[in-house]
């Protein structure tokens, strides 16, 4: 990749496999200012490598829980992987929640420190506005409200969204649901659209 080649790019995502090889393309796009994230299921091989070039980090609902053992508030275990070491670049964080949703966390003044990175177009028509009327959406700010938290995890704003409601027999097979929901929400943050 030339300089030219990455000016192309607003965003690269990984997934935490082939962790050794993404590092060295993590190195290389951070260093061109391109925003870079990652679907962290689990802790691999040469991932604590790569995680601190990542801006923003999904995770499912159990890799919180793993990496805060002591912590038993879901929300708190959330909040709590911004302290981690390799979490240093992190500014948003998304736990999916399967069938409960998703939270996602965030500081707005490093929300706003990528903004930048962004495509300010917004893209509309593609999603049926009843589906979103369904969601619902809880903000919430968090100002150091556990004794667990200390003073790192103040001032966080988590944002917790519903599932959207399905009828009984309609699911038939979530393999890949989180991998769409990554997808969507990276479609809808390149283009600007608000977290809630």
């Amino acid at each position: 990749f030339t300089d030219e080649t990455w000016q192309q790019y607003n965003l690269i995502h990984f997934d935490s496999r082939h962790t050794q090889a993404a590092v060295t393309l993590a190195q290389k796009a951070s260093a061109a200012g391109v925003l870079l994230t990652i679907d962290m299921e689990k802790i691999r091989p040469h991932i604590e490598e790569l995680l601190p070039y990542c801006h923003v980090i999904f995770t499912n609902q159990n890799f919180p829980a793993s990496a805060s053992p002591t912590v038993t508030d879901p929300v708190q275990q959330i909040l709590n992987i911004f302290t981690q070491p390799w979490a240093s670049r992190c500014k948003i964080l998304i736990t999916t929640l399967g069938s409960k949703g998703s939270l996602i966390a965030f500081k707005q003044k490093d929300l706003e420190d990528i903004a930048h990175k962004r495509i300010t177009q917004k893209c509309c028509g593609f999603v049926d506005a009843d589906v979103w009327q369904e969601l619902e959406v809880k903000v919430a700010q968090f100002t150091g409200i556990n004794t667990e938290c200390n003073s790192v995890c103040e001032d966080y704003t988590v944002i917790r969204t519903s599932a959207c409601r399905m009828e009984k027999g309609e699911v038939v097979d979530t393999t890949g649901a989180g991998d769409a929901f990554i997808g969507a929400f990276l479609t809808a943050f390149v283009h600007g659209w608000k977290l809630e």
